[in-house]
């Protein structure tokens, strides 16, 4: 299990950890799995899905489609 100690090397500060890891997102060391998006009309969907625990990786909600 990867645990922030084993990830970020040393001691970093709070800020430096901070920048670690998002130049690590930045250039693909660290990849998040998005397993689907869903419009913001459809959160109850994204919610049911979540709580079935079937998904592999983030479920996302599209702020920006399905305001309707």
């Amino acid at each position: 299990m990867l645990t922030k100690s084993s990830i970020i090397p040393g001691r970093l500060s709070k800020t430096s950890s901070k920048k670690w890891i998002w130049s690590s997102i930045a250039d693909g060391t660290i990849k998040a799995e998005i397993d689907s998006i869903f419009p913001l009309n459809q959160a109850d969907k994204a919610l049911e899905k979540s709580e079935a625990r079937h998904g592999r990786g983030r479920i996302l909600l599209d702020i920006n489609s399905g305001l309707i």
